[in-house]
């Protein structure tokens, strides 16, 4: 198998696993409304539906930007039909782990970038065996931000009842705001990444966007 083919195998991969991760993440956060096959089937679905956004929106570009929010209503759509809890609580939920997954993917690029361990251009590349180190660094640090939310959240007693609709509404603006901000300087900084320019300035703007979020 050539390094193109693996590479291009592996970004299968990633896709399945992200799919896989983010649909266990809101079942086991929120709680399965159904029982025996009926609960697997809705878990297939969900998973299914979210891989199948993925490989559409990565045919058109490497990075989705503002279409990503695509990811949030899929787990929308999925929770609402299978979890427990309210919409709101989703709705925040889904917009938190987007944000999560497009901060943790841009991060594994700008690291590997200024370690010398992977050139930005290459990081934005089908193919590149760059690209595959990016992918495999982005599926472990995936991992363990989802254990940590739900670590977090079962040591703070927070779940999908916790909060007020207002609260959770305020919430929801707030980072529908903040990934729509994320996503249109981050499809400037590929730009930059895939013209091979300089990407000294990026530590920067992804320190103010963490402290933003934060």
């Amino acid at each position: 198998m050539t390094m193109a083919a693996y590479s291009a195998a592996l970004e299968v991969v990633a896709n399945l696993y992200d799919s896989f991760l983010t649909i266990l993440l809101c079942t086991l956060f929120f709680g399965s409304r159904f029982e025996g096959w009926r609960r697997n089937a809705c878990f297939a679905a969900g998973a299914a539906a979210f891989a199948g956004v993925m490989a559409w929106l990565n045919s058109y570009s490497v990075f989705e930007g503002i279409g990503g929010i695509f990811y949030s209503l899929v787990i929308v759509l999925y929770a609402w039909a299978a979890l427990e809890g309210g919409i709101f609580q989703k709705l925040f939920f889904s917009l938190f782990w987007n944000c999560v997954l497009m901060l943790s993917g841009f991060g594994v690029v700008l690291f590997l970038s200024l370690s010398g361990l992977c050139p930005p251009e290459e990081a934005v590349r089908y193919g590149s065996p760059y690209r595959a180190l990016c992918l495999v660094c982005c599926m472990a640090l995936r991992a363990v931000l989802a254990w940590a939310i739900l670590y977090f959240s079962h040591h703070r007693r927070l779940g999908p009842d916790t909060g007020g609709r207002r609260e959770h509404l305020v919430w929801i603006l707030l980072l529908l705001g903040f990934f729509l901000l994320g996503a249109a300087l981050f499809g400037v900084v590929f730009k930059t990444i895939s013209g091979g320019q300089n990407v000294q300035f990026l530590p920067i703007l992804y320190c103010g966007l963490l402290a933003l979020l934060a």
